[in-house]
C-alpha cells in the first residue's frame, strides 16, 4: 500500500481531527511527555539517537540529523555528551575523510539495552490488555 499517493484526496476535518487525538491518546500512554523517557533520565530525542546508533551504525551526523529531523547543532553536542559518557564509537567514512561513521561503543550498548527491554516490555503490557483479534487489528493498521 502506498500511504503517499500523489492524487488523494485532502483530508476532511475528522480524519484531521481522530488523527490529532490518537496522538494525543498515544504520547500519553507511552509516556512521551515529560523530560524522561521511560523514567531513564534521558529525553526521548536521545533514546531516538541511542536506538539509531544501535540499530543502524555506520550512518554520518548528517545523515542522522535528516533521519530524525534534529537539529545538526543540538545532535553535535548530543554526540559530544555520548562521546564524553563513553558510548560512541566513531570511524574514518571511507568515501569522505571530513566525515565519520558513528555507532555505538559496548559501555553505549550497554546503556541502551535497558532502555530497549524497557520500552518492548511497556509496549508488550498495552497490547496484553487487547484481544488477539484487536491486537491483530491493530498491528495491521500500522
Amino acid at each position: 500500500m502506498d500511504i503517499t499517493a500523489a492524487h488523494a484526496a485532502p483530508p476532511d476535518e475528522v480524519e484531521i481531527d481522530r488523527v490529532r487525538a490518537f496522538n494525543r491518546l498515544w504520547t500519553r500512554a507511552a509516556r512521551l511527555i515529560g523530560r524522561s523517557y521511560l523514567d531513564s533520565g534521558r529525553p526521548l530525542s536521545e533514546v531516538r539517537v541511542l536506538y539509531e546508533l544501535a540499530n543502524h551504525p555506520g550512518q554520518n551526523a548528517r545523515a542522522l540529523a535528516q533521519g530524525l529531523g534534529l537539529d545538526e547543532g543540538y545532535l553535535s553536542r548530543m554526540l559530544k555528551r555520548f562521546a564524553a559518557s563513553g558510548w560512541l564509537a566513531r570511524r574514518p567514512d571511507p568515501h569522505d575523510a571530513r566525515r565519520s561513521q558513528l555507532a555505538l561503543s559496548p559501555a553505549g550498548e550497554a546503556a541502551y539495552r535497558p532502555l530497549d527491554s524497557a520500552s518492548r516490555r511497556e509496549v508488550g503490557e498495552m497490547l496484553s490488555e487487547l484481544s488477539p483479534a484487536a491486537r491483530a487489528a491493530l498491528v495491521q493498521a500500522l
